[in-house]
């Protein structure tokens, strides 16, 4: 734990190259371990996902701080104690599943108890509506969402042409689904993603 709380500190100072050669070290040590007590776990995947969120490596910080997660109590999550900053962890995820390029499937977050967090605030719940909007490939549920809100949000507004690169594939793999054919012809694909033909 005090080597865990020392990569912590690492990161707040901003020497991250100090702070992951230690949390490799950690957890190499921790591979090599039988049982290891859930408070170890659970304050090794948090630091390693503020290190992956501070590095803007989306991808990783959506699937760490996911095994963060499962390490919590769910009963934590209603304590009014831990709100904000549940809510703020709730928004960071949705935010990595929105730039993840390898995260295309949000059901586990949308899912999880974390999310209520962020549905009770209308100042968030748009990002829950616009992950679902991705799910279910809702191109102008998307359009709308992305109109009004993304210029209020630096990193996905610097992002946005990816944003729409994945909901025209989100939009493109739930047309296959919903029309159960083998063959899709290129205007039902120039019309479920909204790019010419």
């Amino acid at each position: 734990m005090i080597e865990i709380e020392t990569a912590r500190l690492h990161l707040h100072k901003g020497n991250l190259v100090k702070s992951r050669d230690l949390l490799d070290d950690l957890g190499k040590t921790l591979d090599r371990r039988d049982s290891i007590p859930l408070k170890v776990t659970n304050a090794y995947y948090s630091t390693n996902a503020e290190y992956y969120r501070l590095k803007n490596d989306f991808n990783n910080f959506y699937y760490t701080s996911l095994l963060y997660l499962s390490t919590v109590d769910h009963q934590e999550f209603q304590q009014e104690a831990n709100l904000e900053e549940n809510r703020q962890l709730a928004n960071n995820l949705s935010i990595a599943a929105l730039l993840g390029d390898k995260i295309y499937n949000f059901g586990e977050l949308l899912n999880h108890p974390i999310m209520d967090t962020i549905l009770k605030d209308p100042q968030y719940k748009w990002i829950f509506d616009l992950l679902n909007a991705l799910t279910l490939g809702d191109f102008d549920k998307f359009d709308n969402l992305i109109g009004v809100q993304i210029p209020k949000v630096p990193i996905l507004a610097e992002h946005e042409s990816f944003l729409r690169q994945k909901i025209c594939l989100m939009t493109l793999v739930e047309s296959v689904f919903a029309k159960n054919i083998r063959t899709l012809s290129f205007d039902d694909i120039s019309k479920a993603s909204h790019l010419p033909k």
